[in-house]
């Protein structure tokens, strides 16, 4: 994400990250949405690549007994990890903005609903307070249960015990998070501007595809009472990042681009595609 806007900005840091896409010999691009930049900046060579996705599950996790213990905070039947930073103010900035107010709106109103849910977020962000002041305001609380920043191996775990994942709902973009959770075999809730990804994924993921509050309380509702159609998802999920995200896919790519600029194989006018 670092080429979305640092590169634009008039300051030493931003001249000097400029210079430096510029003057490589190809730049790997690890979130779509980020074509626009590239080809703001006139790059010569680049191309997408999966974000890397550490694919180790260690075998001394136990999500069954995790679950368990979030059942004894909280009887909720149906669990959302929400691990994305919190910040969402009204500048909707692209380089910080999560969209984490959305999220817990829908929440709301897919309790209103009759969802027993609950769900757990990270302590960490700009906007802590106000999403504690929101959740407050619209009375579900009691229903959040909040934890420090994890490495991966508790995250794998913290996954593997809840039911999907919501990842964020402003940008339309993934990174790390969503694909994890599809690798993991969990449905993951975001907003994805499909349009700004065609350039790089012969198909789209399985991800619910969501942003409006209604629009995310209505898949909560449908994830929590259909566990049919919930399954489905994830198997859909997990053969989507085996075809398109996996690490192997990646070592693949990788390979292609070093071996293209060994060999010194001129680029295309509109980038090298792989």
């Amino acid at each position: 994400g670092t080429i979305r806007s640092i590169p634009f900005e008039d300051n030493v840091t931003g001249r000097r990250c400029k210079a430096s896409y510029q003057n490589a010999d190809h730049v790997f691009i690890t979130n779509c949405d980020n074509i626009d930049a590239a080809k703001k900046l006139e790059l010569s060579s680049y191309s997408f690549i999966p974000h890397p996705i550490n694919e180790d599950v260690p075998d001394w996790i136990d999500p069954d007994a995790l679950r368990g213990k979030l059942r004894e905070i909280f009887p909720a039947d149906f669990w959302v990890f929400h691990p994305a930073r919190h910040h969402w103010e009204k500048q909707r900035h692209p380089s910080w903005e999560k969209g984490n107010d959305f999220l817990i709106k829908g929440m709301a109103r897919a309790v209103e609903k009759g969802v027993n849910l609950g769900a757990v977020f990270v302590h960490w962000g700009q906007c802590l307070e106000q999403s504690k002041a929101l959740l407050e305001e619209l009375g579900i609380t009691e229903r959040v249960i909040w934890i420090d920043p994890m490495p991966h191996p508790l995250m794998v775990e913290y996954i593997l015990a809840t039911d999907c994942v919501a990842d964020q709902f402003w940008l339309g973009a993934f990174g790390s998070t969503a694909p994890k959770a599809l690798m993991l075999g969990r449905p993951a809730l975001i907003h994805l501007d499909e349009e700004r990804h065609r350039w790089c994924l012969p198909e789209m993921p399985p991800m619910i595809n969501v942003q409006s509050p209604e629009a995310i309380a209505q898949a909560l509702g449908r994830l929590a009472r259909d566990p049919d159609w919930r399954q489905d998802v994830s198997r859909r999920g997990r053969q989507w990042y085996e075809a398109y995200h996996s690490n192997d896919v990646i070592a693949e790519r990788f390979l292609e681009v070093f071996e293209a600029l060994r060999d010194q194989k001129p680029n295309t006018d509109q980038g090298t595609r792989t």
